[in-house]
């Protein structure tokens, strides 16, 4: 008798385990299908909003860049280090000067060397200031020797003003930029000025970079790679998040750009999932792009 017992239930949960099992895959594929990224190509031309994003976050990074350089300077004879950082194995720095003026130089050599976030990056980044790198009210200027990002030049000059502290007693700066990307293979020249303010919202207590979060609010103006004039305000803050896999991009926010001609452009960077995935809205026409 119990053998029959064990038998019937060994005939039964068999096809029922099986079933389940293809229920669950079947369910699984259908999720993972719905959450894919598929590129919707715009019928407008989207190279003022792909062009505005490339630069913003290409002189936004060059800060990140000296940061860490700057950090891995204080280290270099302690028992910490910074792990993960974009200049890792790829660049030395150099410091040199008093209180009154200090250069730092940022050399990536003269062959591209594939950085933590994946762009290749040479040429030295110069960066002169005074007093102590991390005080208040300490200003910054940044500027190029050959700098070049995926084969893309950059030249021109940022500045920064920082400030300690806040309303919301967070550490970040005032940004400047008057600057030009001089794009690879003859693809055109990006001309790009802004005005932003730039806060670090999580992770400035830590000595780790991955934990850090910054935001950015502002404004900027410039002329694509394709000649249209433009001008762009940060309607919600963008945000970067600097752990494995998100620094390269912004993950969040949304940027309103004016072209000349007067279509609007509206650039939603996501909700704070790490991808290169922006949506883009002009003129009622909704797409997703990849960006650089």
């Amino acid at each position: 008798m119990k053998s029959n017992i064990k038998h019937f239930f060994k005939q039964s949960i068999i096809p029922i385990a099986i079933m389940l099992f293809g229920i669950i895959l079947h369910s699984s594929c259908e999720l993972e299908e719905d959450t894919l990224d598929e590129p919707i190509e715009c019928e407008e031309s989207i190279s003022v909003a792909e062009d505005d994003t490339y630069a913003s976050e290409t002189f936004d990074e060059v800060e990140d860049i000296a940061d860490e350089a700057a950090d891995e300077n204080n280290l270099k004879n302690s028992e910490n280090s910074i792990e993960g950082t974009i200049i890792t194995n790829c660049a030395t720095v150099t410091i040199d000067g008093d209180s009154d003026e200090t250069t730092m130089i940022v050399d990536f050599g003269s062959e591209n060397c594939e950085c933590e976030d994946g762009r290749y990056r040479r040429g030295k980044i110069i960066v002169v200031y005074s007093g102590d790198y991390w005080n208040d009210s300490t200003f910054i200027n940044y500027s190029f020797d050959n700098y070049f990002v995926d084969d893309n030049q950059v030249t021109g000059i940022k500045t920064i003003t920082r400030f300690a502290s806040n309303i919301n007693r967070n550490m970040g700066s005032h940004t400047l930029v008057d600057g030009v990307i001089i794009l690879a293979d003859g693809e055109g020249t990006i001309t790009w000025k802004s005005n932003r303010t730039r806060e670090v919202i999580k992770g400035s207590k830590t000595l780790s970079r991955m934990d850090d979060i910054y935001q950015i609010t502002g404004s900027s103006e410039g002329i694509s790679s394709n000649g249209e004039s433009f001008s762009s305000e940060i309607q919600s803050p963008l945000v970067r998040r600097m752990d494995y896999g998100c620094r390269r991009n912004y993950v969040e926010g949304i940027l309103e750009i004016n072209q000349v001609d007067g279509d609007i452009y509206n650039i939603d960077y996501g909700e704070g999932i790490c991808n290169r995935w922006a949506t883009v809205t002009v003129n009622g026409e909704v797409c997703k792009v990849y960006l650089r």
